[in-house]
Parts: C-alpha cells; sequence; structure tokens
C-alpha cells in the first residue's frame, strides 16, 4: 500500500514570478490513497495546472485513451495495476498518447531505484513525501523540455539544416 502525503501547512503557493509557465497544462494524477490525490493536487492546482485524479493503474489508463496529458504523476504501489505494470501498458498505446511524461511516485527512494523506474519506462521519479518546492522544479524542468520540443517541431527543417553547415 502507498504511503500517505502530507501536505505541509507551510506550504504556500510560490510567488507567481517563480511559477513554471506550464499554467493550463492538464496532469493525471494516479494514487489509491484519497488524502494522496488530495495533497498533490494542492500542491498543483495554485499552478494553474488542470488535474485529473485517478484511483487506480486501470483508472489512469482509461483516462489517457480519452484524453490528452502533459504529464502523469504515478504511484508505484497500488494494488491490481501497480505503476510499473501501467506504465508498461501505457507505452504500450498509440502514438502520441504513449510519449507522455511520467513520473514516478514512491516512499522507496532507495539506491538504484531511479534506475530501476526509468527502465521501466517511466521518465523520472520523485520520493515520498513529497516537498512542494522539489515537485515544482520538476514541474518547470517538464515545461522547459516541452517547449524546447514544441520550438523544435515548429522550426524549419531548412534553417536548422544551414545552422548546422
Amino acid at each position: 500500500m502507498s504511503q500517505e502525503l502530507d501536505l505541509p501547512q507551510s506550504a504556500q503557493p510560490p510567488e507567481a514570478s517563480a511559477r513554471p509557465d506550464n499554467s493550463g497544462a492538464k496532469i493525471l494524477l494516479v494514487d489509491d490513497q484519497p488524502k494522496n490525490l488530495l495533497a498533490l493536487t494542492a500542491m498543483l492546482e495554485p499552478l494553474g495546472q488542470e488535474v485529473v485524479q485517478a484511483s487506480s493503474g486501470k483508472e489512469a489508463l482509461r483516462h489517457l485513451l480519452r484524453e490528452e496529458f502533459a504529464l502523469v504523476l504515478l504511484d508505484v504501489q497500488m494494488p491490481v495495476l501497480d505503476g510499473v505494470q501501467a506504465t508498461a501498458r501505457i507505452r504500450a498505446l498509440p502514438a502520441p498518447r504513449n510519449r507522455v511524461t511520467i513520473i514516478a511516485l514512491t516512499a522507496h527512494a532507495m539506491r538504484g531505484a531511479r534506475e530501476e523506474y526509468l527502465a521501466a519506462g517511466m521518465n523520472d521519479y520523485l520520493a515520498k513525501p513529497l516537498d512542494p518546492a522539489t515537485l515544482l522544479g520538476k514541474l518547470s524542468d517538464i515545461a522547459s523540455a516541452l517547449a524546447d520540443e514544441m520550438t523544435a517541431r515548429r522550426s524549419n527543417p531548412l534553417e536548422v539544416i544551414a545552422k548546422s553547415a
């Protein structure tokens, strides 16, 4: 079973200038513990994120089949379909849904955990209990990577070739 997250009383939304420029990004939160879903939602909604909650890996897959998400925050320890199994099924979905960024949430942040989750198809992981500043940093990194990817897709391939010559 999953470890419960406690949202610190002192955790206030960051100043507007410190927020990543990803307002309106749709994030899928997957955790079998209602308290964890509430705590994560409380951290993300003040940042302008659209948050969709799922209480199981199966429910997460249903959402991913119907909607596109910028990010999936996925608990690793869940009954029936755990985070690693859910990730394998997500990666088997048709493109572009199979390319969604997945961050594992785990209370088992032992040596080698990051490598294990990356090998399972996840993009990164965060240890529970989550630190709001660490979560904000990950969101900022993801927003920057997504912006870079979108810019690269829009660029003219001939300009890229000319610049590299």
